[in-house]
């Protein structure tokens, strides 16, 4: 049963991103992001992957992990686009 609440809580937080993404995506615009807060996150994040890469099982974890990543990079790579 804890396995099953794992997954789920990695999914759904896993989504947390999107909305950000399709508002930054659809509108072009970057005037509301902060640079240091992305940058935070994807510091934070790079290194817990990198404590993960050693640690058996935690497989809900390291999904979120790997799609939070892939989130900030993309909210990174908009983030550069749209800037003024």
């Amino acid at each position: 049963m804890r396995e099953i609440f794992g997954w789920y809580a990695g999914f759904v937080y896993s989504l947390y991103l999107l909305p950000q993404i399709i508002k930054t995506y659809t509108t072009k615009s970057v005037e509301d992001l902060s640079a240091a807060s992305l940058w935070l996150t994807f510091s934070g994040g790079l290194g817990m992957f990198i404590y993960l890469i050693g640690q058996d099982n935690l497989y809900p974890v390291k999904f979120k992990n790997i799609v939070g990543l892939l989130s900030i990079i993309i909210l990174l790579v908009l983030y550069y686009k749209y800037k003024k």
